[in-house]
């Protein structure tokens, strides 16, 4: 089979159709739209939606997860329609030190606690956003750990502890 007869098939070339479903920046946005809609449909059905007299705690997330999947379906059927660019992903070093901040988080307040977590997730994010490091960002991150410790264990009463020493 020659390059132009698999081309005209549709199977290679620049704007063909499995390309316009997954690989343009409009369908890989309605794709992610679409699963994060799955998943609240899903937790809102484990939820129980209620009545319409009386509304469930799966109501809301279940109409929000039919919304998701609705205007994801809109986003890959225009995709479908028109093409577009194809999709990139850049990896910076931001958003990996942003996803590392994250997870330190998580690691770190059932460890050590929320102060200590929450020094850590703000210097990550700190020098996530300026690229650097100095005596400010790191009053701001003692501060925003005091903060912490005063909106969510004191204030609203979370059960997490401000400090903890595990050795």
């Amino acid at each position: 089979m020659s390059k132009e007869a698999i081309q005209t098939a549709g199977f290679v070339g620049k704007d063909n159709l499995v390309q316009r479903l997954f690989l343009t920046s409009d369908s890989v946005g309605g794709w992610i739209s679409v699963a994060i809609g799955c998943v609240s449909l899903a937790q809102g059905l484990a939820l129980g939606l209620g009545t319409l007299r009386r509304l469930g705690s799966g109501g809301f997330p279940f109409g929000i997860g039919v919304l998701l999947i609705g205007l994801g379906a809109l986003l890959i059927v225009g995709s479908l329609r028109r093409g577009g660019a194809t999709a990139s992903i850049p990896i910076k070093v931001s958003s990996v030190l942003i996803l590392a901040a994250l997870a330190s988080f998580a690691v770190l307040l059932p460890l050590f606690g929320m102060i200590p977590a929450a020094i850590v997730l703000m210097l990550l994010v700190s020098v996530a956003v300026t690229g650097r490091l100095g005596l400010g960002d790191i009053i701001f991150s003692l501060a925003s750990s005091v903060a912490a410790v005063l909106i969510f264990i004191n204030g609203l009463g979370l059960a997490l502890p401000a400090i903890r020493w595990p050795l």
